[in-house]
């Protein structure tokens, strides 16, 4: 009988058989090898289900779990941790890929720090800037132990978010951290709503992880046609977010100011952002969206959330901004992410 490896790495797949090779390659060419890799299928309808059919004959610590339908991303990794066998878990989307010392340096510094999870950031990898060949990679830092990553320990990690240079999207997404498994036991991912990584992250915070930040570039997200942050937005998925945040108000209003605080900064930029790429929508799209994201924002204000001192002064001034204009028929398109005026043409709700 096999025995349990170190690491389980949980890939879900959906849509993704053009990218799916080069991240699996970037696992099975690890410098550290004692892992197993579990890959979901999510009812992709392409030919994706032969490729993890092809690796799994050629590696034996490869194993597949199918999904007749697709059940969305959180489904998936939850499938995904269910079945895991390591004493620490990592989640690696399909498109995107590992730096080859990621596994080895993660599990190096949660080891020797007795980490419940180890957390890392991300380089952006454009496939337009570096060309068609998804199985494209970049050159690599080469790293000769541990001891020369800058790194920070914390017990208290929430109140670390955002600070030491350490950025809010680090802690908000679950491709950047290594978990240990035991720390997971009953934390699982919300299906059927998106920000599924931040009512994850949001969850497991409160039970105050002892936590390794490090800001080496450990991971390479890949921005490629089809994923979910390239998709068009629809009220759907505004009114998803909009859930996520009533969950996580629940969860953490009657922690302290500096705590929401945290939390608030991040709800906010997201959307924001969702702003940004409704004003670049067309004008029917504009129609149906704009008075879902005005009720959201709208929400988290009357809880509280957008006072003044949780948000920045840019922040404020922004929304100020947006509530002038949601008061006055609320126009879209002459209004972008920083507040300057475009020659697009408006619309008036």
């Amino acid at each position: 009988m096999m025995s349990n490896p170190e690491i389980s790495v949980i890939i879900p797949a959906f849509k993704s058989a053009r990218y799916l090779p080069r991240a699996l390659d970037s696992v099975l060419n690890q410098t550290f090898q004692d892992f197993e890799i579990i890959c979901i299928n999510d009812g992709s309808p392409d030919n994706l289900g032969e490729i993890l059919t092809d690796y799994a004959a050629r590696y034996p610590n490869i194993s597949i779990i199918t999904h007749e339908k697709n059940r969305g991303l959180s489904a998936a990794r939850n499938n995904g941790l269910a079945a895991a066998r390591g004493s620490f878990v990592y989640f690696l989307d399909s498109d995107d890929f590992i730096h080859p010392q990621t596994l080895e340096l993660t599990h190096g510094l949660a080891v020797r720090h007795n980490a419940d999870v180890v957390t890392f950031v991300w380089n952006k990898w454009l496939e337009k800037r570096n060309g068609a060949n998804a199985d494209k990679f970049p050159e690599f830092k080469n790293y000769k132990s541990i001891d020369e990553i800058d790194i920070l320990v914390s017990n208290n990690p929430i109140s670390r978010v955002g600070k030491r240079r350490y950025s809010y999207s680090m802690f908000f997404k679950s491709q950047l951290k290594l978990f240990r498994r035991s720390f997971l036991d009953g934390i699982n991912f919300t299906p059927g709503l998106y920000w599924e990584d931040f009512i994850h992250t949001s969850t497991f915070l409160k039970k105050n992880p002892r936590t390794v930040f490090t800001n080496e570039n450990l991971y390479y997200y890949s921005e490629c046609p089809g994923s979910i942050t390239h998709k068009p937005i629809y009220a759907g998925h505004i009114r998803s977010y909009h859930s996520a945040f009533n969950i996580i108000y629940d969860m953490y209003d009657a922690e302290s100011p500096e705590i929401k605080q945290i939390f608030m900064q991040h709800l906010f930029d997201d959307a924001r952002d969702m702003h940004r790429r409704i004003t670049h929508a067309p004008v029917d799209v504009q129609k149906e969206l704009s008075p879902v994201l005005t009720e959201w924002l709208c929400d988290m204000e009357s809880k509280g959330w957008l006072r003044p001192g949780r948000i920045s002064i840019s922040r404020a001034a922004w929304f100020v901004k947006f509530k002038n204009m949601a008061n006055g028929g609320f126009y879209f398109s002459n209004f972008d992410l920083f507040g300057n005026a475009s020659s697009r043409n408006s619309v008036t709700i």
